[in-house]
């Protein structure tokens, strides 16, 4: 029998404690350590397991936003609205600690160091103001000031794998019709204040040995758009290797590397351990829309996407060794929906890379019908997809495996649901999830986030 919110008529509310040093000898009715699951409604905070057995609805001094887990799974920072703040609940004792009042404007989440100790996030009084970085430490339950003047269009950054850095980009410029504008990009070390410029552009991810970061800037500037040349830099500062010019502005996400045994993945390129090329795997398309979606984690596979002249949304898988592809699936035509063109598929491989799961776009305008998502499930071994589930909304997404990669969490219309590959039908585990007006997100109505760590 699994509960959901409309049934839940006892859970225990737990006031949680807003000091730095403790609450003396307050005890709580918290589970015995946190949960597989975190999420929101109305601002209202909810632990609860992916068997949706049972739930816990936490006390917060203020309704939430959004909220977050380290790597360790062992807390919770969260954040309220415009002039609320940011907080972090502590899963040893239960209590949560205030960190840093936020303005009336602006929060852009960086997030935990990968050690799991840090937790980054910028602040900015108006939309076009500069940011400032803050860092708290959960070891000492201080925050501290790390920097002024990120840029206002990417007040964001990224974590050194080593947790003694971060990427981040600062000042201003945006391209225009006529003229190229970059921000420059920089590495903050948090414990001496020491910064290295790479120049100008936006750092992206780094390598898993932190030797190497991704770094875009804006090239040209045209009637149709803009695009980006995308590069990786040495850490450590220096000329950039030019991956690809003539990158389209919407097809760059934050691209992730992979260690691979001789060099990395990043991208569609293969890059040997000094930061040269080796080979590129997936063809680049200029007018097609074309995207990596997901790398298994062996690094032999990796899936993408291109968009055919008939306007369909194909994902292929290809081999990083023989360098062969197959097509998976193919997408019905898109119509006049310029929109849905650049939809793609959301995609989780397991973690021993011999299945995935995946949610197809969403297609539709005239003169087509619309087509909402479907959930399938590919097997390496044998090369088909499960028949799919067809999805309640037009924008579902996938949380990620759980219980040993036996089964799958997913959001569909307002509610959270257990996947288990081979069964027909999903479990509803979670209702009453609010939609945001953000397309594939939950939101600032709802949010939902999976325990690390299973």
């Amino acid at each position: 029998m699994y509960s959901t919110l409309r049934t839940i008529t006892t859970a225990a509310a737990l006031g949680l404690c807003m000091s730095a040093t403790g609450c003396g000898n307050r005890h709580f009715a918290a589970p015995p350590s946190l949960p597989d699951l975190a999420y929101t409604i109305h601002g209202k905070l909810w632990l609860g397991s992916v068997q949706g057995h049972r739930t816990w609805h936490l006390t917060t001094p203020w309704p939430i936003s959004d909220l977050t887990w380290p790597p360790d799974g062992h807390a919770i920072a969260f954040h309220g609205k415009r002039g609320m703040g940011v907080a972090v609940l502590e899963g040893h004792t239960g209590h949560t600690v205030f960190a840093e009042r936020l303005p009336q404007c602006c929060y852009n989440e960086i997030g935990w160091s990968p050690n799991s100790r840090y937790f980054a996030f910028s602040v900015n009084a108006k939309i076009d103001a500069p940011a400032t970085l803050w860092l708290w430490d959960r070891a000492t339950r201080h925050v501290r000031l790390l920097l002024h003047g990120l840029s206002p269009d990417y007040p964001y950054g990224s974590w050194a794998y080593d947790s003694t850095r971060i990427a981040v980009a600062t000042g201003t410029g945006m391209p225009t019709f006529n003229t190229k504008g970059n921000p420059v990009a920089e590495i903050l070390d948090i414990r001496s204040g020491r910064i290295t410029r790479l120049g100008k552009g936006v750092p992206g991810a780094w390598s898993p040995d932190d030797l190497f970061i991704g770094f875009n800037h804006w090239w040209v500037c045209g009637a149709t758009g803009c695009f980006v040349q995308e590069d990786i830099i040495s850490s450590s500062g220096g000329k950039p290797t030019v991956l690809d010019h003539y990158i389209r502005e919407g097809r760059l996400t934050d691209e992730e590397w992979l260690a691979l045994r001789h060099g990395y993945a990043y991208d569609r390129w293969l890059i040997g351990p000094h930061g040269g090329i080796r080979r590129q795997l997936v063809p680049l398309r200029l007018e097609r829309l074309d995207q990596v979606e997901s790398w298994s984690p062996s690094g032999l596979w990796v899936t993408a996407r291109f968009l055919t002249p008939s306007r369909r949304i194909v994902l292929t898988l290809t081999n990083r060794d023989t360098d062969r592809s197959r097509k998976v699936y193919a997408s019905p035509p898109t119509g006049e929906c310029d929109a849905c063109m650049n939809q793609g598929y959301e995609l989780m491989w397991n973690s021993a890379s011999t299945a995935f799961v995946m949610l197809t776009p969403y297609v539709g305008g005239a003169p087509v019908k619309d087509v909402k998502p479907s959930l399938y499930l590919y097997t390496l071994k044998s090369g088909h997809l499960s028949k799919g589930i067809r999805m309640a909304d037009p924008y579902p997404a996938l949380l990620g495996w759980v219980d040993h990669d036996r089964a799958v969490i997913v959001y569909s219309g307002h509610a959270l649901f257990r996947y288990t590959p081979g069964h027909k039908h999903l479990i509803p585990i979670v209702h009453g999830l609010r939609d945001s007006s953000d397309e594939g997100t939950l939101g600032s109505g709802s949010t939902a986030e999976l325990r690390p760590g299973d």
